[in-house]
């Protein structure tokens, strides 16, 4: 048999398709080993039962809102804040839920806020690291 030039023999041909294989395998690993575990952590906000809104000063327009969430997620999350009717609520109390925790916020205050009389909800908007909720408060 004549040999041609320029060919690759078979066990130059089978090392070079094993470390391509292993290449990629590694490459695979490292992917499943450094990203996939922080693509799966997500936290998810629940609004539990009904927020309500509480009217504490007819003249300031001053309210208190009471609202209970839960972390149905897998990751902490962390309240940056709550407005409603475009004004920025006041959180005093602690502001981060864990995966799988139910907190209930009390006493947020928000002020000037202008609700007529005859609204018996309002909706309200919960910013977090996770998104942007949207609730609706009954307001009394």
């Amino acid at each position: 048999m004549k040999m041609r030039k320029g060919d690759l023999s078979a066990p130059v041909l089978a090392i070079i398709v094993t470390i391509g294989v292993i290449a990629a395998g590694l490459a695979l690993m490292s992917w499943f080993w450094w990203f996939a575990p922080t693509i799966g952590r997500t936290g998810m906000l629940m609004v539990v039962g009904q927020p309500v809104l509480v009217n504490t000063t007819v003249s300031e327009k001053a309210y208190n809102l009471t609202i209970v969430l839960k972390n149905i997620g897998n990751t902490d999350i962390r309240i940056e804040g709550i407005v409603i009717k475009n004004v920025q609520c006041i959180i005093t109390n602690n502001n981060v839920i864990g995966p799988g925790k139910t907190v209930v916020m009390r006493n947020i205050q928000c002020r000037n806020i202008d609700i007529p009389k005859d609204e018996y909800y309002i909706e309200g908007m919960l910013v977090t690291d996770a998104g942007t909720y949207i609730f609706s408060a009954n307001v009394i």
